[in-house]
């Protein structure tokens, strides 16, 4: 999604001209370039993307376009395709680490609403050696 995103130069020049910076035949576009002329398509930003909504209202097909503080696991279940920005996959994976770690720490009787960052730290490590091992299992046929 990236590649589709109109940098700050071309939003500001779409702004004063009074256009659109993201038309739906560049989404259009993308689209027909990796072959997905019927299936769902999720687009996710890191923030609100007006433009880039704009420019799908007008396709006859189910695409839909959220920032990803609403993204949630049924969003992502239900659509064949998901495009992601680089700034928001970094975003949703944060989120995700904080809201896991909730959880965890809910589970193990810890009641806290702050999760520190030697906690997140040791989940990424124990997360690590889990695909450590899943790997060495699938290298020795187990």
């Amino acid at each position: 999604v990236d590649d589709m995103l109109p940098s700050a130069k071309e939003i500001k020049e779409a702004t004063e001209n009074n256009t659109v910076p993201i038309k739906t035949k560049t989404v259009q576009n993308f689209l027909k370039k990796h072959n997905w002329h019927d299936d769902s398509v999720f687009f996710v930003d890191d923030e609100k993307n007006d433009f880039l909504r704009v420019a799908t209202n007008n396709l006859k097909r189910d695409v839909r376009v959220m920032e990803q503080v609403g993204v949630n696991v049924y969003d992502l279940l239900k659509v064949k395709r998901l495009v992601i920005s680089k700034k928001a996959l970094r975003s949703l994976e944060e989120r995700l680490v904080r809201e896991t770690g909730k959880y965890i720490c809910r589970r193990e009787g810890k009641f806290q609403t702050t999760i520190t960052e030697e906690q997140i730290l040791k989940w990424e490590e124990n997360a690590r050696i889990m695909r450590e091992k899943v790997e060495a299992r699938k290298k020795i046929g187990a």
